[in-house]
């Protein structure tokens, strides 16, 4: 998988989302994270995978069938923690505009959230990963990625 540049303004504008082939993915059970290792969230349901991108048996990858520009949604929330950071990364890279940081500052539960519309270029696996230093392990409590292609228009 490689993921490309990010899209500006403007170029996003001659693309559309196609909402015929849009993809949810959603690890629903705890998963627990350890302290400073960077963790593959293991996906155990699909609300819709029209691409079939997503397979029970290799829970944690999901194929992407084209070179093509996607809006991409992650959601992952965590349990209650006072210490340390949490980035979430897209495709297993440290990609400091695909990543989400958190500084934990209270004792309630908190959650992370960020869509970015990028240039995936081929099928190889990508992955939505943890990285947290709370010192210890640190519970994902659930995790989304939702995934929109869109095809390019040609405007007069």
């Amino acid at each position: 998988m490689r993921i490309g540049r990010f899209l500006t303004v403007t170029e996003v504008h001659n693309y559309i989302v196609d909402y015929h082939q849009p993809a949810l993915f959603i690890a629903r059970n705890d998963q627990s994270i350890p302290n400073n290792v960077v963790t593959p969230i293991s996906f155990n349901d699909e609300a819709y995978d029209e691409l079939g991108m997503w397979n029970i048996a290799d829970p944690t990858n999901i194929y992407v069938p084209s070179d093509a520009i996607w809006t991409v949604s992650i959601y992952v929330a965590l349990a209650t923690n006072t210490t340390g950071f949490r980035e979430v990364y897209l495709g297993g890279y440290h990609l400091p505009a695909m990543s989400c940081w958190y500084l934990a500052t209270g004792t309630h539960p908190h959650s992370m959230s960020k869509t970015v519309v990028v240039h995936i270029s081929d099928s190889a696996p990508i992955s939505l990963s943890i990285y947290q230093n709370s010192g210890g392990a640190l519970t994902v409590q659930t995790a989304q990625l939702m995934m929109l292609r869109h095809v390019e228009v040609a405007y007069p």
